[in-house]
């Protein structure tokens, strides 16, 4: 991409310098926000497998025996 200004030769070439700086960071950030690559979304049923429940685990609680 090429961008051409048109600068009067009032500017001080420090502050052009300053300005074409700051100018290029912003490019650099756009370009980053642009290419940036999202995470895929999990698809159903992706964890089957990674989850496992104890056999007795919809048993009474000891800890509760007073609630019950």
């Amino acid at each position: 991409m090429q961008v051409t200004l048109n600068i009067p030769d009032e500017i001080p070439q420090e502050m052009i310098s300053k300005m074409l700086m700051q100018f290029e960071n912003q490019l650099q950030t756009a370009k980053q926000l642009v290419t940036k690559k999202e995470k895929p979304i999990p698809k159903f049923g992706s964890a089957k497998g990674l989850i496992k429940m104890s056999a007795d685990f919809d048993e009474p609680l000891d800890d509760f025996a007073d609630y019950m």
